[in-house]
């Protein structure tokens, strides 16, 4: 009898176990799915976005679009299936209008250690690069916007690790730091004022920030460039489709210079936190164009914009 017992208590316990492993394995697929289902999701809201159609796309970088990122070593990376974790040495222009000769590559040139993570899960789910604040960065030799050009728009979708000096996108030459000394050069940037956070825009010259930004929490961010215009040159949004106040009213002008995501010239103030997508136009976008992409990114990465 005590033998028949503990004879089916073992049955009992095989069972047990098997239907745990079924129901692990049910689950780990099920989130699987799941999470390939909002990667499917996101692309499709690229692929009918109005980015799509807009003229003067000169950079359009997506995380989400995995045969636009390379991993490996910078000497024998390759492009496509990139797995979470990986290191990044390319990343290549996703801009649907451009063919693949005349579109952009960043690359980790200096070192292996200056490649960014790949991560599967970042901002709402989706992948993006995870860039380390102290090495990590992509440059490419050619500018994103040619030199002289009287307008510009600079989107990017981020999110901070820590608050802290790091600069998200820069078109700038070592010599011409885009910090607020004299120069001609453009960027996106976080910086901190004792215990205050601002994100911001240089055109050298006219260094600007004002926009406060949290850490831990993602951002769509434009700065956007109209010297054209008698005043407020400079647009600066953050998550709203109003600009923030106090915007210069001169902006030097621009140089062709190479591009830079992660850090400035490769040299210091490197950005530590995520970098999902970032779209450069050679021009000014107008205020339904702004509200368009703003949009598009919020329903993409699940931020609300104001």
């Amino acid at each position: 009898m005590n033998k028949n017992n503990k004879a089916f208590s073992l049955l009992e316990l095989s069972i047990v176990i098997l239907v745990i492993g079924i129901l692990v394995l049910g689950v780990t697929k099920g989130s699987r799915l799941m999470t390939e289902a909002k990667l499917k999701s996101a692309q499709a809201l690229t692929s009918s976005s109005p980015v799509n159609a807009m003229t003067g796309v000169v950079l359009w970088l997506d995380a989400t679009d995995a045969s636009t990122i390379a991993t490996g070593t910078i000497s024998t990376s390759t492009y496509g299936d990139p797995n979470d974790g990986s290191f990044v040495a390319k990343w290549k222009d996703h801009n649907p209008q451009l063919v693949n000769s005349s579109k952009q590559e960043l690359a980790a040139v200096t070192s292996d250690n200056n490649r960014p993570t790949y991560i599967q899960n970042g901002i709402n789910g989706l992948p993006t690069l995870s860039f380390d604040g102290a090495t990590d960065f992509l440059k490419s030799s050619n500018s994103a916007i040619a030199g002289g050009k009287t307008g510009y728009t600079m989107v990017a979708v981020w999110q901070a690790n820590s608050l802290s000096v790091g600069m998200i996108f820069a078109q700038v030459t070592p010599t011409e730091p885009c910090n607020g000394i004299a120069g001609s050069a453009a960027g996106m940037y976080t910086k901190t004022d004792g215990t205050i956070a601002s994100w911001g825009c240089g055109g050298n010259a006219d260094f600007y920030s004002t926009s406060k930004y949290s850490a831990k929490n993602p951002n769509i961010a434009i700065a956007q460039v109209n010297k054209s215009l008698l005043t407020n040159k400079m647009s600066l949004y953050l998550n709203s489709t109003t600009p923030v106040s106090g915007i210069p009213t001169t902006v030097v002008d621009l140089i062709s210079a190479p591009i830079f995501v992660g850090a400035e010239s490769g040299t210091g103030n490197f950005f530590n936190g995520y970098i999902s997508e970032l779209i450069v136009f050679d021009r000014s976008l107008t205020s339904a164009e702004i509200v368009d992409v703003q949009g598009y990114l919020s329903r993409k990465y699940s931020i609300k914009i104001k």
